[in-house]
């Protein structure tokens, strides 16, 4: 019965239309620094960002605490990368994943709570 629904969905369409829908968000909030591939057609279902003023951690306990948004934080099992990606100054980044289950009002209150920081 699950891979019957799973054959009748189309995920990765969803994902793709949720990924773009929240990047086209958070880049209209200037303390948002969006860590990208350069080919943003293999961005799916994972934004990694960095806010200024704030380090990860800070990011996501307010997400949690105020808004009741969870988001993975920190350097996520891979320390040397974020030498490369310049993330150091976020103590790492704030990765925020999104699925079949999400929607784009669940991405606005996000983008709200974000924007109030």
């Amino acid at each position: 019965v699950s891979l019957d629904w799973l054959n009748q969905q189309n995920i990765i369409d969803k994902e793709i239309e949720l990924t773009n829908y929240l990047i086209s968000n958070l880049r209209k909030l200037n303390k948002i620094k969006l860590f990208l591939p350069k080919d943003g057609t293999k961005c799916v279902g994972v934004v990694s960002i960095g806010v200024d003023g704030y380090i990860s951690d800070e990011v996501g306990q307010i997400l949690n605490d105020e808004f009741d948004i969870c988001v993975r934080t920190g350097f996520h099992c891979a320390p040397l990368v974020h030498d490369f990606i310049d993330s150091k100054i976020y103590n790492g980044t704030v990765r925020i994943s999104l699925g079949y289950f999400n929607s784009k009002e669940d991405i606005d209150v996000l983008i709200k709570a974000l924007n109030s920081l």
